[in-house]
């Protein structure tokens, strides 16, 4: 019984062992954030995703970050940590509405989940690719 226990606690910490958190923000991401995308929901005391309708959205490696409208486009930056994805596009308009640090929930090769990092707040972003 005795060797089972040990064998029990040898594999449990070999597994402990095996797992690491990434938190390079070069390496720490699920998924190309190259492409096209859009704000698919956005709640800020209310859904306000109607205020974005018509923009595209693209995410340069370069930390740059323009959203198209018809004709029109506005720069902006972003940046990605582990946890963070922060967004500026400065005084816009409309488009001051999501800068933020928002906080990291989800992100694949389809879908950015960012949610306020002030607990007192409830604004909620999504983007998803086109």
């Amino acid at each position: 019984m005795l060797k089972i226990v040990r064998l029990v606690i040898a594999l449990g910490f070999v597994s402990l062992l095996s797992c690491s958190k990434n938190d390079d923000p070069a390496n720490g991401n699920n998924g190309s954030i190259s492409g096209q995308w859009v704000i698919h929901y956005y709640w800020d005391e209310k859904n306000e995703t109607s205020d974005f309708a018509g923009y595209v959205f693209e995410f340069l490696g370069n930390g740059q970050l323009k959203a198209k409208k018809g004709s029109t486009t506005v720069t902006g930056s972003w940046q990605e940590t582990s946890s963070k994805f922060i967004i500026n596009f400065g005084n816009d308009p409309v488009l001051e509405e999501i800068n933020d640090d928002w906080e990291k929930i989800e992100r694949t090769s389809t879908l950015i989940h960012l949610e306020d990092d002030n607990p007192g707040q409830d604004d909620e972003l999504h983007f998803v690719r086109l």
